[in-house]
């Protein structure tokens, strides 16, 4: 595995700042906003953000080829953004 030229955000990040998490599944298209205190209940308030795809699965169709960021719209106080905006997941 290639060295990371920084060390990824941790849940506890989100946490603090009360953001949620976006999932979405790549094969139905299926996506949902959970909470992300659970997430670090199970895997730690430090296991990085980028890596917490891993462990999630659509409820929809059971596919482990899933997506998992920040949901933005949570964050509050951001000028300049409009609260209506969509973020696409990345891939």
């Amino acid at each position: 595995m290639k060295p990371q030229p920084y060390d990824p955000a941790p849940l506890s990040d989100l946490i603090e700042k009360e953001v949620r998490l976006f999932v979405y599944c790549v094969d139905c298209h299926h996506c949902a906003v959970i909470d992300t205190e659970p997430v670090a209940e199970l895997l730690g308030a430090d296991y990085p953000i980028p890596l917490v795809h891993k462990h999630m699965r659509c409820s929809h169709c059971d596919s482990r080829f899933v997506t998992a960021n920040p949901n933005w719209r949570d964050e509050k106080n951001v000028p300049g953004r409009m609260l209506d905006f969509y973020y696409p997941p990345f891939y």
